[in-house]
């Protein structure tokens, strides 16, 4: 038998960028949106990072708060509440990942935008129109859909009302919410996802099963209670959705722990068979497989875990095994049984560091190699297709407010800039640093600048291409010239550059805090 050997990605390779509603869309209370689990999340914008991840590993939310964020309808010290305003500018965002060669995009569906309280008798009608113009936008730039079904956060008056997911109703209006949008959506969308990291459950209990830590006195018990919910929910979506969209693919998703033995002491290379069990296996083997793993009932014994099943549970997770498998990827760890082993910090957790990788400023670590070894594990676990649903760093990044990553020239696409009308006086920044530069090394959309300019990209940039593609541009009303300090004769360098535009210009040094009139 011959095997094809094959390298670099494939014609179908879906790469894509991937956001959630709760912390992306904003629209608080915009077209009959309800209130979210994840619009409560409390944040002081005074806290420096040290603070806010003592927050979030610590104790991320407490009754107190809770009690607190319901009373106040306000943005400031909620900024899941904001986002970043996608609500209203999901066209313009849709076209700068489109500009990027992307070919799908991944989002999450807000369950309070289409049933405000969770249980209400009818859907809102906005909130469908809503979707099915992002959804309906993303196919005008040929991406295909990937949608969450549930991104964290349902509607709040679940949880006041019915205790959320520790309450079986709360599966059935799961399943209603989720009818209307394979009913309303089923044609714009082209993967569909149940549960966001369906494991946050057990280390984020907030985020996954909407728990508060203070206020659960059996803690383990309610939160696999909760998502034993969550996996007949996941399985009778799955189910519904072959039923009503023939050839539908649906998926599920864990934050994958990628974990090494700390050493090759036997009790290490153990707990690295245990962690890698009870953090990542139990969740995909439900709902891949369709039946609780052996391996878990040692765990519930040694916690005292009694799941509550009631008759059908077990052909309900058997009928409802998904297509694919997804996964957000952030860092790797190890395991090992010194309990005085050094802790980072993770995406949501505190992990035993490796002290082979290096770390991010935030502490996560770097390990690229731990993708391939996930992607190696994961198919040869279950031979399905996979998507890394999430995969990112955790560190500080520098960008300009307008999305040029810090390059010193620019041409601005079609839509931007954004400029408020009740503005008094627009400055346009160009960096000096840009001239003497080749426009494909120093300008923020090569082309474009370069088809401004009237020359190819690899030309350098001199005074009077950058004068050239400003006086085309327009629409400011003062010319900064920023990082000055790189010219031996700022006066005399930029004079050709200032010449001609009808505006007066200033150049400085924002870094070494000068400017001057030129």
């Amino acid at each position: 038998m011959a095997y094809k050997i094959s390298s670099g990605f494939g014609t179908d390779f879906l790469w894509g960028g991937a956001i959630s509603c709760s912390q992306a869309d904003g629209g608080f209370r915009d077209g009959g949106k309800g209130i979210s689990t994840q619009d409560l999340r409390y944040l002081d914008p005074a806290w420096n990072h040290e603070q806010v991840e003592a927050k979030h590993h610590g104790s991320p939310f407490s009754k107190a708060e809770f009690d607190q964020a319901l009373q106040d309808m306000g943005t400031t010290y909620y900024p899941n509440r904001r986002g970043i305003d996608f609500y209203h500018t999901y066209k313009q965002d849709l076209a700068l990942l489109a500009e990027m060669g992307m070919k799908i995009f991944r989002t999450s569906i807000c369950w309070a935008r289409l049933f405000p309280n969770g249980d209400d008798a009818q859907p809102n009608p906005e909130g469908i129109r809503y979707y099915k113009d992002l959804f309906g936008e993303c196919k005008k730039h040929g991406m295909k859909v990937f949608a969450t079904i549930l991104h964290y956060d349902i509607p709040v008056q679940l949880v006041l009302k019915y205790g959320g997911w520790k309450n079986r109703k709360t599966i059935d209006f799961y399943c209603r919410y989720v009818e209307v949008l394979f009913r309303e959506l089923g044609d714009l969308v082209d993967y569909w996802l149940p549960f966001n990291e369906i494991n946050a459950g057990r280390f984020s209990p907030w985020d996954g099963v909407c728990l508060i830590p203070d206020q659960e006195p059996h803690m383990d018990q309610e939160i696999f209670q909760c998502l034993h919910h969550q996996f007949l929910a996941s399985a009778r979506v799955v189910k519904m959705g072959h039923e009503m969209l023939p050839g539908s693919k649906i998926g599920c998703m864990i934050a994958r722990f990628t974990t090494y033995p700390a050493t090759c002491r036997p009790e290490d290379n153990m707990q690295a068979v245990l962690d890698d069990q009870y953090s990542n296996w139990f969740y995909t083997d439900i709902m891949a497989r369709g039946k609780y793993p052996a391996y878990m009932n040692r765990y519930f014994d040694k916690l005292g875990i009694d799941i509550k099943m009631e008759p059908g549970d077990e052909e309900i997770l058997q009928q409802g095994t998904v297509d694919f498998v997804s996964f957000s990827y952030y860092f790797s760890q190890v395991s090992t049984s010194d309990q005085s082993w050094e802790k980072t910090s993770g995406n949501l957790i505190m992990a035993n560091k490796n002290p082979y990788l290096e770390t991010s400023e935030w502490g996560w670590q770097k390990d690229p190699i731990g993708l391939r070894i996930t992607l190696n594990q994961l198919y040869d676990r279950y031979g399905l297709p996979l998507f890394v649903a999430e995969n990112g760093l955790g560190t500080s990044d520098v960008v300009e407010a307008d999305g040029s990553k810090r390059l010193p020239a620019k041409a601005h696409a079609a839509w931007e800039p954004v400029l408020p009308p009740e503005r008094n006086r627009t400055v346009c920044v160009f960096g000096a640093s840009a001239l003497g530069q080749p426009i494909q090394d120093a300008a923020h959309r090569p082309e474009l600048y370069a088809s401004l300019a009237e020359v190819s990209p690899d030309a350098v940039i001199t005074p009077a291409i950058a004068a050239r593609v400003l006086a085309k541009e327009g629409g400011f009303d003062v010319l900064f010239i920023n990082q000055a300090d790189v010219l031996e004769d700022p006066t005399a360098a930029l004079q050709p550059l200032v010449y001609t535009l009808p505006c007066p210009a200033i150049y400085g040094a924002l870094a070494e805090g000068y400017w001057a009139k030129l």
